[in-house]
């Protein structure tokens, strides 16, 4: 495990991501035994696998109960989405509950950093999935170690490496079997897609390397044009709708996903960032939208202003 970073230099607290998977629980035992700040476990359980699902959610509360540290759960309503996300998509409303939760912690325990437990394996299978995805949309952004508040320690490291730590140390985790149903496209990806690569395209992973790099240089100066036109506007980030008007289209989109992602971590899917592209180029000074994952975007005088709604009730 030695491409994890040292974890003490995150102060002011931490959310810990714990879905009672090999991945989260190595993160959770390693910032159990070396991390010195403020620790708290947010763990979703979403109810999709019945016994299996509450018994995700009692393994990690265990843990968590014998090693000291505050445990919160958060059950997810996949209902409560029905008229809130334009995606039916199961993961996709997921992920924004999932994030919303973790930021909502953050904030109400005065935490700093929110991390989760994504590997090297997963930003593999991400860029996959996202290369065969694009279309007609800005260029692909790469998972990075850190992104505003939001922290992946264990990006760097292969979750084979993860796997032999987990059971090497006697680490408590747990399977969840739906990862092998192809039914969900990214589990086609895992489970067909990088197997086939593997036997026939020998060194496939440093070339996605090399791309991610290049994407990470440009997702880089993104976030320097971004924080070029930024202003504190009533204390939301606010940018000039002059300036953002100058930048081409393909800038524009980058731009509004780095936004996006420096509001709320974990939003910026596609569908939202197409609405706020089409909003930004026909809202009206004094008016708003709603852009869904508890986004609202407001026109006041000369700025853009983009915040969180406050929605869910978990």
């Amino acid at each position: 495990m030695e491409h994890i970073p040292n974890l003490n230099q995150y102060k002011g607290g931490i959310v810990a991501g714990v879905s009672g998977g090999p991945d989260s629980m190595v993160l959770l035992s390693k910032l159990a035994s070396c991390y010195c700040d403020k620790l708290i476990v947010a763990h979703v359980n979403y109810r999709k696998r019945g016994i299996e699902s509450d018994a995700d959610e009692k393994m990690v509360r265990d843990y968590c109960t014998s090693c000291g540290i505050p445990f919160l759960c958060s059950y997810f309503d996949e209902d409560y989405y029905s008229d809130k996300i334009a995606s039916k998509n199961f993961h996709e409303k997921a992920r924004v509950w999932r994030y919303s939760f973790f930021e909502k912690i953050r904030k109400g325990f005065g935490c700093n950093w929110i991390m989760t437990a994504h590997h090297k394996d997963d930003l593999y299978e991400t860029m996959l999935f996202s290369l065969f995805r694009l279309q007609h949309a800005a260029p692909q952004r790469v998972m990075e170690m850190e992104r505003g508040v939001l922290v992946r320690p264990l990006l760097k490291t292969d979750k084979s490496e993860i796997l032999s730590f987990a059971d090497i140390n006697d680490i408590p985790y747990r399977i969840d079997d739906s990862n092998s149903e192809n039914r969900y496209t990214r589990n086609a990806v895992r489970n067909k897609l990088v197997p086939l690569l593997r036997e026939h395209f020998y060194g496939w992973e440093k070339a996605i390397d090399h791309h991610a790099e290049l994407s990470l240089r440009a997702s880089e100066a993104v976030n320097f044009a971004l924080r070029c036109i930024l202003v504190d506007f009533r204390e939301n980030e606010a940018i000039f709708a002059s300036d953002f008007h100058k930048a081409g289209v393909e800038l524009q989109k980058q731009l509004i996903a780095s936004w996006m992602e420096m509001v709320k971590p974990g939003c910026s899917k596609q569908a939202v960032t197409n609405r706020l592209m089409q909003y930004l180029h026909t809202i009206d000074s004094g008016k708003g939208f709603d852009l869904g994952a508890g986004l609202r975007l407001e026109k006041q005088g000369e700025f853009f202003v983009l915040y969180e709604v406050k929605v869910l009730n978990q």
